[in-house]
């Protein structure tokens, strides 16, 4: 068997590993567009002897498709959208996306950071079958990963690349036997597609964010934003991580975003009526630990906002 990795992403890593390890001749296909980002992948494909084609346009995908001949297809991590209908007929249901998301419900091409923002009690890994249409087609497995405090998006993104081996493992199981690999059931919930997060979407919003809210924006920004975006006597501020704590009295009464106590802790009052301890953030170019921060200048009394 020949499996073709579409894929531009760092995160192919275990899946190149996997079908290496298993004696599975490998074809790799990438558009890159940070080749700074692609130097993981390459030094794998490089040490491994698995072949890399570097193409632009969907005409070089079809082209080294047609060169390397792959019994089955995983694509990765590729923003473009491949034409199936134009694909060799006997690949036509063996090309198959690997998607860390639910669908239908987070379709889009990121969705760790919108099942992180929105709160989602799991993270879920999919494995489709491709056609016309992004994120759309007939699910072949899914994994549910229960959330943990810890799960930011870099983390999850791992965790999730990991846990998508044993679907993996199941899809060349029922290929090399020649069995039919059915449909299951779409994950619960309405079709949705989330674009690729702007400056709005990881700006806190004191005002109407609660902390609860506020956390989970954090997470979804850690590390590839350096945290969720907020503004501090005129500049620019990022929150890097941070817990709910038991607020101190009398600070239920100061306004959300102000600071209600600094040394040890980074005490800050969200609009629930709940404070956070803000454990690190990055200011002025630096990385600030929430029990220095008083030395920055950011003491009680003194708030976040626009």
């Amino acid at each position: 068997m020949k499996a073709g990795i579409v894929s531009n992403a760092e995160l192919c890593i275990p899946l190149l590993q996997l079908l290496h390890h298993n004696r599975i001749a490998s074809f790799v296909f990438a558009n890159i567009e940070d080749p700074q980002q692609f130097i993981p992948v390459a030094h794998v494909c490089q040490s491994t002897g698995i072949p890399v084609q570097e193409g632009k346009a969907p005409a070089d995908l079809f082209a080294w498709l047609d060169k390397v001949q792959p019994d089955v297809v995983f694509v990765m991590g590729y923003r473009h959208l491949i034409n199936t209908r134009a694909l060799p007929v006997h690949l036509r249901d063996r090309i198959f996306n690997i998607h860390f998301g639910p669908l239908p419900a987070f379709k889009g091409p990121n969705p760790i950071f919108w099942q992180l923002k929105k709160g989602t009690p799991t993270i879920t890994v999919t494995i489709h079958r491709m056609n016309e249409k992004f994120d759309d087609g007939p699910v072949v497995w899914a994994r549910e990963i229960p959330k943990q405090p810890h799960f930011n998006y870099g983390f999850a993104q791992s965790i999730c690349s990991q846990t998508v081996l044993e679907g993996i493992v199941y899809l060349l199981q029922q290929l090399q036997q020649q069995k039919p690999v059915p449909v299951v059931p779409s994950v619960a919930g309405k079709g949705a597609y989330h674009k690729r997060p702007v400056l709005k979407d990881v700006l806190i919003d004191w005002e109407n964010m609660p902390a609860r809210e506020i956390i989970d924006l954090i997470n979804a920004c850690n590390p590839w934003n350096k945290g969720a975006i907020t503004f501090f006597n005129g500049g620019e501020v990022k929150l890097m991580d941070a817990i709910i704590v038991q607020p101190p009295q009398p600070a239920s009464s100061s306004a959300s975003g102000t600071i209600v106590a600094d040394g040890a802790q980074l005490l800050v009052m969200c609009c629930d009526k709940q404070v956070i301890n803000i454990n690190m953030l990055s200011a002025y170019n630096f990385f600030i630990p929430g029990y220095q921060s008083r030395e920055w200048g950011f003491t009680a009394g003194k708030k976040f906002g626009k």
